[in-house]
């Protein structure tokens, strides 16, 4: 076996009157992952097994997105520590793939529909933070800040920004200056 390989268990079963529940785990690290359905769906248990594959890539997904970073886990921790919680856990979901952009909710079954409810291009991350048009007045202010005050990140590409804990208050704001998320704002004003 190649030394970079890795090997994902998965399993998934279907009880009738119960639901189906499916899962994954990547051997040799903490990655796994689990979905309960209860019993709004019939399904039999060769589907509830490729659920299960399914769920495995998800996992592949997240933990490649998360081997992209240079930044040592821990300073961002610390950084994401000094933010708000809100603002926080949307920058470590950007960062882990796992927002609630349309993309994102569609992959996950969550809705039917891909498109940014802006501009109806796909909403991807990069989308999100580097190319949606009703964002670009946040986007310049974002930018600004982020020459202003020196800070060694590339904002032209989303993975640079997201690894820049450095730069994370400037996402943070962006992120509220969008709007994309305005569950955000009743949130941090309960928060305060």
């Amino acid at each position: 076996m190649a030394r970079n390989s890795i090997i994902i268990f998965t399993d998934g079963s279907s009880i009738p009157e119960q639901g189906v529940i499916v899962a994954a785990l990547i051997v040799n690290t903490t990655s796994n992952k689990t979905r309960f359905t209860g019993t709004t769906e019939s399904v039999s248990n060769f589907e509830a097994e490729l659920m299960g594959i399914q769920l495995a890539t998800d996992l592949i997904q997240e933990e490649t997105t998360m081997n992209k970073f240079k930044t040592k886990r821990k300073k961002i921790a610390e950084k994401l520590a000094t933010l708000a919680k809100g603002i926080a856990a949307l920058i470590h979901q950007l960062r882990a793939g796992d927002v609630p952009l349309n993309d994102h909710l569609t992959r996950i079954k969550s809705i039917s529909n891909y498109k940014c409810p802006e501009c109806s291009r796909r909403e991807t991350i990069n989308h999100f933070l580097l190319y949606c048009h009703a964002y670009r007045k946040a986007r310049n202010k974002f930018r600004k800040t982020i020459i202003k005050n020196k800070m060694k990140t590339n904002f032209y590409k989303s993975e640079l920004i997201l690894d820049s804990p450095d730069a994370f208050l400037a996402l943070g704001q962006y992120i509220m200056d969008t709007n994309r998320f305005p569950h955000i704002r009743n949130y941090l004003k309960h928060q305060s």
